[in-house]
């Protein structure tokens, strides 16, 4: 093989392996993602990301709550809106919403 063909068959490997890194960080993106916005089946979001790829990324971020941070009524940290409880005092959501009285 000439040194042109032996170049474009590395570059072509590089090319791959960018591609299918950016492909793995969908998925974990998608996982994390939905794991911190308490999606039910995170972990079939990012198989489906994993399998499809951008497809899969861009369904999830259609699909996926909107959500906003607010400050928890205890512990004053910033949590999603969405959260069921919040992840630095324990708190459930329920409690957070009647702030400190109580």
């Amino acid at each position: 093989m000439s040194a042109i063909a032996l170049l474009m068959v590395f570059l072509l490997g590089v090319v791959f392996l960018v591609l299918a890194a950016i492909w793995v960080l969908a998925a974990v993106y998608v996982l994390r993602d939905a794991r911190r916005r308490n999606v039910s089946h995170a972990g079939l979001w990012a198989l489906g990301t994993l399998l499809v790829g951008p497809v899969g990324l861009v369904a999830y971020l259609v699909d996926r709550p909107r959500s906003r941070r607010i400050a928890c009524a205890f512990c004053g940290e910033m949590i999603l809106d969405t959260d069921r409880a919040c992840p630095y005092c324990g708190r459930a959501r329920e409690e957070i919403g009647q702030g400190r009285a109580g």
